[in-house]
């Protein structure tokens, strides 16, 4: 598993040396910092002292109050080494303060040691359990529930034993039920235990197995959905012959038991296989069922997805999928953080959803008031009447913004796809026509003021603002025009339609527009769609008279609905334009077969 090292700084970081398995990730302002911190649960900060006149102190503040825990920090581009006071690096966990002058060389080497072994997030117990075991972390750990103390052992990722008066008591019980005779009981629960499995040392076999059971049960009658904040109490393990439990499968058992309630949010996420090193899959024995889900995840599928795929009962997948989930070896979307927890996921599926409904709220408020008659290009762009052309354009860019594609969520992109193209084309035609009505009084005002002084335009000279603006709206409309075709290839026809008839707001002229609109009226196949595709070629053809496709597809049109006379007469124009057309030829077998 990854440990990262998560640094505020608004200037470029030069590659640092770092530990195995430790990564630097880099962030330019704090408010990022917080999202960061709450995903990759970083073990170390590195924060510049002050960034766009925050302060990093009030930031450290704002992580304590948000997390309830603030990692080991280091706070660089100080004035002077003086300027934090002691009592603010005691409550805010700053280990470290440099100079701006100081290299990040120096301050890696002065802070390498607070990498060895870093602290952990709130997670539950299942969590940690299952994060030691990808990590094989060793030594002992605790954590409280209430004011009850619980400590782990582990050696290597495997669990050894739970030091407590819960597990002496469960373990004694067991034993003496498995009729082995047990030493009195000592003041220290540890060397008790250790005084336990010494005496019983030749039946290894039998102690083992109550050893799993006593673990299973203690771990089992524990708050399963509650987080800790764990803590390594020692390097040591537990003293004497302990005896190592296989914890995958004690997390097996225990997942079996998991009321489904507290995993079901896994079904609101989509998946995809992680990157984890092949060390990690290799200690970590799967089932054949497991296997095959990870390998049908080279590209992200939904949890419905997966089942379909699988076929298995929706209770076991979610089981299956929660176990490679806390081990890290599938990668969710929304994320889980690092290393997983259920709780960050699900606060991520709630921020998630409150998104979603954000975005497809306004969007269905936006596209109502967009259809409103009457509407005035000023309203529709949501500024006042008297509003200048440029706070018109800044209007526009930021409701365009708004609505772009990137910006929302791709479920609200495919649900709303039709409210967005309508919302996009009524923006366009809105804007155009405000600029429309400037350049034109511009024009008015730049003419009437020639005429009086007598000047005229010099041929050759540079053009004028009104005609780049005209050559700018010629390659939006192209560039409209393209993304109809793809549109119209892909069945898309109401978008088409919309793209198109947007494109030629911009270029009214466009006869490629007219004729594609036409095509796409054509593809909805009513008798009002042929009259309006009608309407479309005719426009095509006046603006580009000598195109004989325009011609004949017109003529095609004629002969589906009955009129072959006039089908006629464009077909001998199109063959005046250009005898050598192999549609000419198709044409006319259709009029022989209408007559």
């Amino acid at each position: 598993m990854k440990k990262y090292i998560l640094a505020i700084y608004d200037k470029e970081i030069p590659k640092l040396p770092l530990p195995p398995r430790w990564e630097l990730l880099q962030i330019e302002d704090f408010s990022k910092g917080l999202k960061q911190i709450s995903a990759y649960c970083p073990y170390l900060l590195l924060v510049k002292n002050s960034i766009k006149a925050e302060k990093a102190t009030e930031f450290l503040k704002e992580v304590g109050k948000r997390f309830g825990v603030i990692p080991p920090s280091v706070i660089l581009d100080l004035q002077n080494e003086d300027e934090i006071k002691e009592d603010e690096k005691l409550s805010l966990g700053i280990i470290a303060g440099f100079k701006e002058e100081t290299s990040f060389k120096t301050i890696m080497r002065e802070i390498e040691h607070y990498m060895k072994e870093p602290p952990l997030p709130r997670m539950t117990i299942l969590e940690f359990l299952a994060s030691a075991m990808v990590d094989r972390s060793s030594g002992i750990y605790e954590f409280r529930i209430s004011s009850s103390p619980f400590r782990i052992v582990l050696r290597e990722g495997r669990i050894e034993a739970i030091i407590d008066e819960v597990f002496r008591t469960t373990y004694r019980d067991l034993l003496s039920q498995g009729g082995l005779q047990l030493p009195p009981p000592e003041k220290d629960i540890a060397i008790d235990i250790s005084k336990i499995d010494s005496a019983a040392f030749d039946q290894r076999e039998k102690i083992k197995s109550i050893k799993e059971f006593a673990i299973e049960k203690v771990i089992s009658g524990l708050p399963l959905d509650l987080n800790y904040k764990f803590t390594k109490a020692s390097e040591e393990h537990l003293w004497g012959n302990s005896i190592g439990i296989e914890s995958c499968l004690l997390l097996r058992k225990i997942i079996d038991k998991i009321p489904l309630t507290q995993i079901e949010v896994l079904k609101k996420c989509s998946f995809r296989k992680a990157s984890v090193t092949e060390d990690f899959v290799k200690c970590i024995p799967l089932r054949p069922e497991e296997g095959y889900f990870l390998h049908i995840l080279d590209k992200e599928l939904s949890f419905n997805e997966i089942k379909n795929i699988l076929g298995i009962a929706e209770s076991t997948l979610l089981k299956n999928v929660y176990l490679l989930f806390l081990f890290g070896f599938v990668a969710t979307n929304p994320s889980g953080g690092i290393p997983p927890r259920i709780q960050h996921l699900k606060d991520e599926v709630a921020s998630k959803e409150r998104l979603i409904f954000s975005q497809s709220l306004s969007i269905e408020q936006f596209s109502q008031t967009l259809q409103i008659p009457g509407l005035s290009p000023y309203k529709v762009l949501g500024i006042d009447e008297k509003a200048t052309l440029v706070e018109a354009v800044e209007s526009f860019r930021n409701l365009e913004h708004l609505f772009r594609p990137e910006e929302l969520d791709p479920s609200v992109q495919k649900k709303f796809s039709k409210h967005l193209t309508l919302i996009r084309s009524k923006l366009t035609e809105a804007i155009l026509l405000l600029e429309s009505f400037h350049f034109n009084g511009k024009q008015k005002q730049q003419d009437s003021t020639a005429s009086k002084t007598g000047q005229t335009e010099r041929s050759g000279s540079e053009k004028t603002e009104v005609q780049k603006t005209e050559e700018s709206r010629k390659k939006e409309a192209e560039r409209l025009l393209l993304a109809a075709k793809e549109y119209l290839e892909n069945d898309h026809i109401y978008e088409a339609g919309q793209y198109l008839k947007t494109a030629l707001i911009y270029d009214p002229f466009s006869a490629p527009c007219r004729h594609l609109l036409a095509m796409t009226y054509l593809k909805m196949k009513d008798l009002r769609s042929k009259y309006m595709a009608e309407r479309e070629l005719k426009i095509a053809i006046e603006n580009d008279p000598w195109n004989t496709k325009y011609i004949l597809d017109l003529a095609k049109l004629y002969l589906e609905v009955d009129m072959p006379n006039r089908a006629k007469a464009l077909l001998e124009q199109a063959q005046r334009i250009d005898p050598n057309d192999p549609e000419i030829k198709v044409v006319k077998d259709l009029l022989k077969k209408a007559n």
